[in-house]
């Protein structure tokens, strides 16, 4: 992944960006029921941008969840380590939308929006910013801050 993003080459980024997006695809099939491809027909950076937002949203529930029961003993690490994954995650997708357009659509997707809302208003964000090369840095840049490489 590194060497098609340090030579800019789209063909190499492609390579990593397609099959990412079908494996983020089959998760959000086999979790809500939906099938992305079709909401993002040649766009597999709206695919895999969703998919880290609803990453977050996981991550965000399970950090709340955790958060309740934190005066058990052990606790405090994984609420902070959901955390920090959380912040990944949001910190990832600002870096390709926007810091506010990030902000606004996990805001409307922790509120509870339906995934029809999240896939329309990203695909109009997504098509204005998101290319396959950027996509791939924010993949790459996600995996660094998770310690994933």
């Amino acid at each position: 992944m590194q060497a098609a993003i340090s030579t800019n080459n789209e063909a190499d980024a492609r390579a990593i960006v397609y099959p990412l997006a079908n494996k983020v695809a089959s998760y959000f099939y086999a979790k809500y029921k939906r099938d992305i491809r079709q909401d993002f027909v040649n766009n597999p950076q709206g695919i895999i941008i969703l998919g880290v937002l609803y990453a977050a949203k996981e991550r965000h529930a399970a950090t709340i969840n955790m958060s309740a029961s934190l005066h058990a003993p052990g606790q405090g690490f994984a609420v902070e380590s959901n955390r920090a994954t959380f912040d990944c995650l949001l910190s990832a997708v600002g870096s390709v939308i926007g810091l506010s357009d990030a902000r606004n659509l996990w805001q409307s997707i922790a509120a509870g929006a339906t995934e029809e809302t999240a896939i329309a208003a990203l695909k109009v964000i997504g098509r204005r910013v998101a290319g396959v090369i950027t996509v791939a840095i924010m993949v790459y840049d996600l995996g660094s801050c998770l310690d994933w490489w």
